[in-house]
């Protein structure tokens, strides 16, 4: 009755196929219609003989129903800006600046003597899939032995955990998850490669530099290349820093901050921390328990750090 209709059964609405005006490649289903339905016509044309059809055949445009279901084609999809993103939530930058810092002043509180002290620091923000993006190229960039595979993997996983229902995301945690497992593989193996060369110069009585590390440095937790951290970031996770093995690059611990020691500016270079090691189950990384460090290459020249 000119654009309404009335369904006599069920009819399956297909989403047009926008590269073809051939039925048969319109194959996705987005709404069903049953017997009873009104249906608004928006449009009617007369096709001409198709692939699949000899014979002309009528199509009919029809109004969208709110159970319909959409797609959209991630490859068109594109990134909006933090502009667009403050327009969408309807703040501004001037409201999110005022947040903040009312936020960090209410972390401030006051005893009856006067004093102040800062509030314990608040726990990381949910994990997003584009910082964890983020961290990966960083990472990706890196030789395989100084990666942060494991702390990336398990955060991944997190990521996973925590959106098994977004079929994208899910999707690419597990992809980067399974390149992580590869990594880690390849750093367990060229570890043991590793060991096997210190075992055969060990064996041919060339340990000279072996023993003089170990009566340098032989009263230290740890000794390593201080270096900043692509997953213990302040973001990601709480911030510490990176402790690597000289000479392959490995991770050997994480230091956390101190507030009597300023180590920013020694990025790059070797130190020997004296203190406890132990191994934290809930990061599943080497902790270091400082008590004091040493700079063991006092004179290195200095290193312009990679994150900032």
């Amino acid at each position: 009755n000119g654009t309404t209709g009335t369904a006599s059964g069920e009819i399956g609405v297909l989403a047009k196929n926008i590269d073809s005006d051939e039925l048969y490649r319109s194959w996705r289903p987005i709404m069903q219609m049953y017997d009873g339905d009104t249906i608004y016509v928006i449009d009617s044309t007369v096709t001409d003989p198709g692939t699949l059809h000899r014979e002309s055949y009528v199509v009919h445009t029809v109004q969208m129903t709110p159970s319909g279901v959409g797609w959209i084609n991630s490859s068109r999809i594109k990134r909006a800006t933090s502009e667009q993103v403050a327009m969408f939530n309807g703040w501004s930058r001037e409201t999110e600046e005022a947040a903040t810092s009312e936020s960090h002043e209410s972390s401030l509180t006051e005893d009856d003597s006067g004093s102040t002290d800062v509030a314990a620091t608040e726990e990381p923000d949910p994990i997003s899939i584009a910082e964890l993006e983020a961290a990966w190229s960083a990472i990706a960039s890196e030789a395989v032995m100084g990666a942060e595979v494991t702390t990336l993997r398990d955060l991944y996983a997190e990521l996973f955990e925590n959106n098994k229902s977004d079929l994208v995301i899910a999707r690419i945690a597990s992809g980067r998850i399974k390149q992580l497992d590869v990594w880690a593989a390849l750093q367990k193996q060229r570890v043991q490669i590793e060991k096997l060369r210190e075992d055969l110069a060990a064996k041919t009585e060339n340990m000279s530099d072996y023993r003089l590390m170990v009566s340098m440095y032989g009263d230290y937790a740890i000794v390593g290349r201080l270096s900043l951290s692509n997953t213990f970031n302040g973001r990601l996770r709480p911030f510490m820093y990176r402790i690597q093995e000289q000479k392959s690059g490995r991770t050997l611990g994480y230091l956390p901050t101190n507030d009597n020691w300023d180590l920013s500016s020694l990025i790059g270079q070797t130190i020997g921390v004296t203190g406890t090691k132990s191994w934290d189950p809930n990061w599943r990384v080497n902790i270091v328990k400082a008590e004091r460090f040493d700079i063991l290459t006092p004179n290195a020249t200095a290193f312009q750090p990679s994150i900032q």
